[in-house]
């Protein structure tokens, strides 16, 4: 058990951490990012964590570094980047969890999050860690979203926080604990065996498709057949659900509020409409400028077909030739595809 994985066992008891996901390898993107300005003597951004980020998160990066800069009392104390705190049971001294604090000074933490939500299981972990190390009796918890720049802070007493840690450690032990359905169960290594879940897709097989067979979840990991029947349910379903959050979407967008949803703009990408006015512009040499730049080989083929008036097919030839050597491929990626009986 971890601090951060307490979010998660509120909603559901049995939650066991997974894989990374995409979304999460973005946030640690983001965190490396505000730390780098930390350690940067200009305040910059690492050039190379930069050029991972979009402008959103960029934008969101350099608000909360903004925000610590201008809120950890830095003038009587140290601030702290990454440091590993210990929580122990207030009543027995057993060590419970150990935990990484993104920020703290003095009895100021702050906690770098992308999108807000509820996040005070963790505070209460990591505020009862900070106190128990440095002795305070209080701690404020400044909770800082990146996408909306918006902060939430929260006051906590050690008595509060070893009330909502006990809490949480409780739950977790209870032996008749059952998995619940929840916003984490994407980051879940138990998806594929849970209960609930399970339960469900055999109700939907029922008329999802008459010649699905209903799966053993206890073997999908085990057993081939097990998985090939579970991954066509999938299949089934999946394109009910891409439908659904496609109408979905379509409404919100002319004005119907969902319950439980809110709909939600993230920032393009910021692109250069003309490469020649970018160059003349940015005032770097030939050589610097064109390797801060990427060539897109069906607009080169579309150019060269234009000039040469022949078809799409030979001006992609010519320009394969005239690249020979100067390509490479990115890796390839791959799926499964379903044989048609």
């Amino acid at each position: 058990m971890r601090p951060s994985t307490l979010p998660a066992y509120r909603e559901c008891s049995q939650f066991k951490p997974g894989k990374p996901r995409s979304f999460t390898l973005d946030g640690t993107l983001r965190h490396e990012a505000v730390e780098s300005k930390f350690k940067s003597k200009t305040e910059e951004i690492d050039w190379e964590l930069a050029a991972l980020l979009d402008d959103q998160s960029i934008e969101g990066v350099e608000w909360a570094y903004e925000y610590i800069k201008f809120n950890a009392p830095m003038l009587t104390h140290d601030l702290k980047i990454e440091q590993r705190l210990t929580v122990f049971d207030e009543e027995t001294g057993e060590t419970l969890m150990h935990g990484h604090l993104d920020y703290f000074c003095g009895d100021q933490i702050f906690d770098v999050k992308w999108r807000r939500r509820n996040y005070r299981e963790q505070m209460a972990a990591y505020a009862l860690a900070l106190m128990q190390s440095e002795g305070f009796s209080g701690v404020a918890v400044h909770l800082l979203y990146m996408e909306s720049m918006q902060r939430e802070v929260i006051d906590f007493s050690r008595a509060e926080a070893w009330r909502i840690v006990k809490a949480m450690v409780e739950r977790v032990n209870d032996p008749q604990g059952e998995p619940t359905p929840c916003s984490y169960c994407g980051w879940c290594a138990n998806i594929l065996n849970c209960k609930p879940y399970v339960e469900a897709a055999e109700t939907v097989a029922g008329w999802a498709d008459p010649e699905i067979e209903i799966f053993d979840p206890e073997k999908i990991e085990k057993d081939p057949y097990q998985l090939g029947r579970a991954l066509l349910l999938f299949r089934r379903v999946k394109s009910w659900g891409q439908r659904l959050e496609e109408f979905a979407l379509d409404e919100s967008l002319k004005g119907l509020d969902i319950p439980g949803f809110e709909l939600n703009e993230r920032k393009g990408r910021t692109v250069v409409k003309s490469v020649e006015e970018a160059f003349n512009a940015a005032g770097l040499e030939s050589e610097t400028f064109l390797a801060a730049c990427s060539v897109s080989i069906p607009k080169l083929v579309e150019a060269r077909r234009a000039l040469d008036g022949t078809t799409q097919k030979q001006a992609r030839q010519t320009i394969m030739d005239r690249l020979a050597g100067n390509t490479e491929q990115s890796s390839p990626t791959y799926n499964l595809k379903e044989l048609k009986k």
